[in-house]
């Protein structure tokens, strides 16, 4: 290594201090982290289709989250601030990869998603997130359900429903519980296993003797809605979902989902016709949610793990999440000039949203037509790129966040470059970066004001801006390997 002649530091010196002076930015507080909390380390960006205010979401968790992380999951409304009510679905005492979100608003198209704290508890409430919800299990919970005097058996993580000396076992939640939205087009979902199969499910009863077998597992064993039917498997679990919707609230439909836990949880088995039947108040309507096994001589039992009520729509919105975001280390900025990069950066990555109310300064070097241009407040920082930064008279922390990168391409113009090192390892070093090459490098000690040579055998840092200078053009790629 060879470091650059006084005057190539002295007339980058005189650029910094001719051009930088005369452009600065007012967006008028202190700076803050597009991240929520730190301590938490991931977070991803999801994007949901149209779909009206406090609705539902169902998130696909993805694959790569392990479950043990499932404890520290929040939704958030926005990427630092506005946590969501919601809920993860459970097969029996297990998470399984699905969790609904009730989002408040739709006034944009995402919603985020931090995890990876693994000193967080749950927060899942699933009260908060549903028009009704039981996950059943533990002690009865007689607010929400009646229940028969026999056939019914409370274990930890669900209950069981038997037709005991061929008398129905059952549970109901209607108006002695308290029943809402019987009015609302509403989507019910449940998750079942037909332990030994005669009659079992869901029947929905109201004023003017409706009894209607609405999502439910017969003899055989078979799929059963109102007389439509289709056959399954025994002792399995199921989710069994009916949609209660129409312009004159008097349709239904069922549809009947793989329930066990394993890689075709929720895949679609069966839908059935639609039916005609008025649900909302009125004469004939419904107004009673049954769950029961019944009419097998004793030999019906059913298991139940949990239920909700949620809102219908259709369609229902597309849900994407996006890769995993990380935040940056943390970039220490003193007082006056900082030469500084971003180890990651997203689209909130913005001067403006960097520094929120504070006058600052920012510059990067255009290596092509050597000279300083001032990259706009409103558009992200790049990656790779070294930026003068002052924020006047105190330090400050700033973080960025953004999708880490594994390796990355530096274009390098023959002449002096600045630039910064989105990905280091041990061998990112100055010599393994120019092997046989006379450069120069050179990084900005902001707290003594002054240029100092980093070593040529110790790895290049994360969030350091470095001015290189080379004498060809080039391509670097990081890490080293």
């Amino acid at each position: 290594m060879k470091r650059p002649a006084i005057i190539a530091l002295a007339i980058a010196v005189m650029l910094l201090s001719e051009g930088l002076v005369f452009m600065l930015f007012s967006n008028s507080a202190h700076a803050s982290s597009t991240w929520w909390d730190n301590n938490w380390s991931y977070r991803r960006q999801i994007t949901i289709g149209p779909h009206p205010e406090n609705y539902q979401i169902k998130v696909i968790i993805p694959p790569d989250i392990p479950k043990l992380d499932y404890p520290s999951i929040r939704f958030l409304e926005n990427e630092n601030s506005g946590l969501l009510p919601y809920w993860i679905e459970r097969a029996e005492d297990s998470y399984v990869n699905v969790a609904w979100v009730r989002r408040l608003e739709n006034s944009d198209n995402s919603i985020w998603m931090y995890y990876g704290n693994p000193s967080a508890t749950s927060a899942e409430n699933g009260d908060n997130t549903f028009l009704f919800w039981d996950d059943f299990g533990g002690p009865f919970n007689s607010s929400k359900w009646g229940k028969s005097g026999t056939g019914f058996d409370n274990y930890a993580y669900n209950i069981r429903l038997e037709d005991y000396s061929d008398a129905t076992g059952k549970v109901e939640h209607g108006p002695g519980q308290g029943i809402q939205y019987v009015s609302d087009m509403r989507t019910i979902e449940f998750r079942m296993k037909n332990s030994s199969s005669w009659r079992g499910g869901l029947v929905l009863t109201g004023p003017g003797s409706v009894s209607k077998e609405t999502a439910c597992i017969f003899d055989t064993p078979r799929f059963w809605t109102d007389s439509s039917q289709s056959n399954c498997e025994s002792n399995k679990y199921y989710i069994l979902r009916t949609d209660l919707y129409g312009a004159s609230k008097d349709k239904f439909i069922s549809k009947f989902y793989y329930g066990e836990d394993n890689a075709n949880y929720r895949d679609l088995v069966w839908t059935s016709p639609e039916k005609i039947q008025d649900w909302a108040p009125g004469d004939p309507s419904v107004d009673k949610y049954n769950l029961q096994a019944w009419d097998g001589g004793g030999s019906s039992s059913y298991y139940f793990d949990w239920f909700f009520v949620r809102k219908y729509v259709d369609p229902e919105p597309t849900v994407t999440i996006g890769p995993k975001q990380v935040p940056s280390p943390p970039i220490n900025l003193v007082a006056g000039w900082n030469l500084v990069s971003f180890p990651v950066t997203s689209e909130s990555s913005t001067p403006d949203n960097l520094f929120p109310g504070q006058t600052y300064y920012i510059w990067r070097w255009d290596a092509v037509n050597k000279k300083y241009v001032s990259p706009s407040s409103t558009a992200p920082v790049e990656l790779g790129v070294g930026y003068w930064i002052s924020v006047g008279g105190y330090g400050q922390t700033i973080t960025t966040s953004g999708v880490p990168v594994d390796n990355y391409s530096e274009n390098l113009k023959n002449g002096w470059n600045l630039v910064g090192f989105p990905v280091t390892n041990e061998n990112t070093t100055p010599d393994n970066l120019f092997p046989g090459q006379t450069y120069y490098i050179w990084r900005w000690d902001a707290v003594n004001k002054k240029y100092v040579s980093p070593s040529s055998a110790a790895p290049v840092e994360l969030g350091v801006g470095y001015w290189i200078s080379v004498d060809h053009d080039q391509t670097i790629t990081v890490p080293v390997v």
